[in-house]
């Protein structure tokens, strides 16, 4: 029995008060009051969180399974539907074909940037109202 009087004591010696006067302890309690506000909102952002993850992960794999089946439409489709075969005019040697024509056609379009072509439009529109 004079264990515990013994630890009951030392833990009684450990223990320091302080004290504080009405308007620090009223502050201090604001604090602490505000702290909890924090950690509660928080908290709240975090479960948020982790339940928009939580959809967002459903969401992809939601929209992997649809794009695999589109995937395998597409494959059924090629087998099923019959190959086309494009016959062209024969040409002259040197000529460019339609198709040759309009891929150089966009890849000049593409070449010219998009500031390019917006600079275009305004001088054009500075030409009609000056002119």
């Amino acid at each position: 029995m004079p264990d515990k009087k013994n630890k009951t004591e030392s833990k009684q010696e450990e223990v320091m008060y302080i004290k504080l006067d009405y308007s620090e302890a009223h502050e201090n309690k604001k604090r602490l009051l505000s702290s909890e506000i924090s950690f509660l909102r928080i908290s709240k952002s975090i479960k948020n969180y982790k339940m928009l993850r939580q959809e967002e992960l459903n969401l992809k794999l939601k929209m992997g399974k649809k794009i695999n089946d589109v995937d395998a439409d597409i494959k059924r489709l090629k087998i099923i539907l019959p190959k086309i075969r494009i016959h062209e005019l024969p040409q002259k040697p040197g000529e460019k074909s339609d198709i040759e024509k309009k891929i150089e056609f966009s890849k000049k379009q593409s070449n010219t940037s998009d500031i390019e072509f917006q600079l275009q439009e305004i001088q054009e529109k500075l030409r009609r109202m000056s002119g």
